[in-house]
């Protein structure tokens, strides 16, 4: 009963995605994701996901941190809405794309070694960040005057930013996961560790 409960919220989840994917074509990307966001916590409480709260809560702060030290690199065509001296856009999807993904991943967990998902989700991740970026720049447009001038990746000629910036991207998904994996387990980092070397010795 448990799981059909699960995957009935996933399917819902997902469509939700999916619809907020479609309003970019008519809603502008601040205020669509501004709303997400404030849609987000209610949902979660209505659907009794408490523990979610924690973890979006999380990759707020995630965000917050990132947004403190490369505001400046972001300056999107258009209008942009600062809160609190940040800009909205990049802040709202770091918080929402961090945190739907661990989310999801959790859900349809593949194994109960820790490196193994790690591994897993680091490149299911980059993946879908690859993807989000590549739909974002070439069909709804989303051009980041600050970096416009750097060349974006290899093939899908997306995340026109600087190297280390390009890293960044790629490295905020697995710390993230780290952070929500300490929390959920309520572990300290010395059994963190303790896990990693396990896994190995495996």
């Amino acid at each position: 009963m448990r799981k059909l409960k699960n995957h009935k919220l996933f399917i819902f989840d997902v469509l939700i995605f999916f619809i907020s994917i479609l309003l970019l074509l008519v809603i502008p990307k601040e205020i669509l994701l501004m709303g997400v966001f404030l849609f987000l916590v209610p949902y979660l409480i209505f659907t009794k996901r408490f523990n979610s709260i924690v973890y979006i809560s999380i990759s707020l702060i995630v965000s917050l941190i990132w947004m403190l030290f490369a505001n400046d690199l972001y300056k999107y065509e258009g209008y942009n809405i600062n809160i609190l001296g940040l800009n909205s856009y990049p802040l709202i999807a770091w918080t929402l794309g961090l945190f739907g993904m661990y989310i999801l991943f959790k859900q349809h967990e593949p194994s109960k070694k820790f490196i193994k998902n790690l591994v897993l989700f680091s490149i299911s991740y980059t993946i879908v960040l690859l993807f989000l970026e590549t739909v974002a720049y070439h069909i709804f447009e989303i051009r980041n005057a600050a970096t416009a001038g750097y060349p974006g990746l290899p093939l899908c000629n997306c995340l026109h930013a600087p190297p280390w910036m390009q890293i960044s991207y790629i490295m905020m998904g697995p710390i993230y996961f780290l952070i929500c994996e300490l929390v959920r387990n309520r572990s300290s980092i010395p059994l963190i560790v303790k896990k990693i070397f396990n896994s190995f010795k495996r």
